[in-house]
């Protein structure tokens, strides 16, 4: 990372160890989110899947640019911010019994982990 007028900016090798200290986070969580500890291994994909999603939009910015600053990482983590309609948080998934889960309610599931993967990547972006 470095500092311009006042303005911290990132280059590739910066967010790929971003990246790799969100992924190896979410098999050593902290009580911040302590979801991590209770979900299976295909969930655990699903939040994966949200950290890959965001690290592929930031590395779209470097076709263009050498490094970016936390104003552009903002802009794209909004970009892949998910309306809270399509999201259905683990508790109010699992309130459901299994019998009565719908396609629907999965993919709302799947929204809210990969929601997660983007809030862990990003949390880790800006601690930087």
């Amino acid at each position: 990372m470095k500092k311009l007028n006042g303005n911290i900016y990132f280059n590739k090798t910066d967010i790929g160890n971003c990246k790799k200290e969100s992924i190896y986070y979410l098999n050593h969580p902290d009580e911040k989110y302590e979801f991590l500890y209770i979900i299976n291994s295909d969930e655990l994909k699903c939040v994966l899947r949200g950290i890959e999603s965001l690290h592929n939009t930031l590395s779209w910015e470097f076709t263009t640019e050498t490094a970016i600053n936390l104003n552009t990482i903002d802009r794209c983590y909004k970009s892949l911010r998910i309306h809270s309609t399509s999201l259905i948080s683990y508790d109010e998934y699992y309130a459901i019994r299994s019998d009565q889960r719908t396609s629907y309610s999965e993919k709302k599931f799947s929204n809210w982990l990969q929601s997660k993967g983007h809030i862990i990547f990003y949390d880790f972006l800006k601690k930087s």
